[in-house]
């Protein structure tokens, strides 16, 4: 009977302690899960504090950009340009304010939840942020009102830009042409039979074939001869053992590469000065 009273006491001291064991795993399971709550809350709130601080920083820029905005609205004697310059920015300024509108409904709609309702900072703090944004679209309603009071034609000034690039991309190029056409320059390399029959050389003076010299036709023609943009043309390959330059070009501006018995290359070292007496290079190789 005494064996008995003590098994059976043995037995209740071994489930006490196995409850006792299960009752502290279950607390600390609460503990962790607890905590775990509150620091996704105040994650959260990190992140809606963060998102506040965004949209307030907006909204700040947004302001600085209104002094500009009544200045170009006060002046009555802008130019047309001008005004669609106003447009422009009001445009601008009321898609910054429809973004943060867009962002304030929802950081409303997340604070609205039951665990939020009680954090009044938060509450008050997107009160506050409707309420600027309100007073905002408000002011930039009142300024496009007074835009459109003053008879601003949007369509007239679209019209009326789109002619002055239209205008000025014309005069660019025009510039433009009479740059390209004061840098055109024309050559031509050949042997003499071959210059003779594109029309661009003559035999003149000599008696009887003896003594004559090579000039350049009177009636010559370009049409024959290469174009070039002398800005891009330094370098003119040759072809042959002897090189005569039948056009007038100043000899230190210019050097021949290659062997002295075989030019490969005229080099062209000064732009200006080789192309000051004439625009035609001619060379007659043999």
């Amino acid at each position: 009977m005494r064996n008995y009273l003590i098994i059976s006491a043995l037995v209740a001291l071994l489930f006490a302690g196995c409850n006792s064991k299960q009752q502290q795993m279950k607390e600390q399971m609460l503990r962790d899960s607890f905590n775990s709550v509150i620091k996704e809350q105040q994650n959260q709130v990190q992140t809606l504090q963060s998102q506040m601080t965004e949209i307030d920083n907006s909204l700040n820029n947004i302001a600085s950009q209104y002094s500009e905005l009544q200045s170009l609205m006060s002046d009555s004697e802008k130019k047309e340009a001008d005004y669609k310059g106003v447009q422009d920015k009001i445009n601008a300024i009321a898609e910054l304010l429809d973004q943060d509108r867009q962002k304030v409904e929802g950081l409303q709609a997340i604070v609205d939840r039951n665990q939020y309702q009680a954090n009044k900072p938060l509450r008050e703090k997107v009160a506050e942020l409707t309420q600027r944004i309100a007073e905002q679209e408000s002011l930039l309603a009142e300024m496009t009102r007074q835009l459109q009071e003053k008879d601003v034609q949007i369509d007239q000034l679209n019209a009326t830009t789109a002619k002055l690039k239209a205008e000025n991309k014309k005069n660019k190029s025009e510039v433009a042409a009479l740059e390209d056409e004061r840098y055109t320059a024309y050559f031509i390399v050949g042997t003499k039979k071959e210059l003779k029959k594109a029309g661009i050389i003559d035999s003149k003076g000599g008696f009887i074939g003896i003594g004559k010299t090579t000039v350049l036709a009177s009636n010559g023609s370009i049409e024959n001869m290469q174009k070039i943009d002398m800005r891009n043309i330094s370098e003119i390959p040759l072809v042959g053992k002897k090189i005569q330059l039948v056009t007038p070009h100043a000899r230190s501006s210019y050097s021949l590469t290659g062997d002295n018995s075989k030019p490969s290359s005229l080099v062209i070292e000064s732009i200006d000065e080789f192309w000051r007496s004439t625009r035609c290079l001619v060379i007659m190789v043999k």
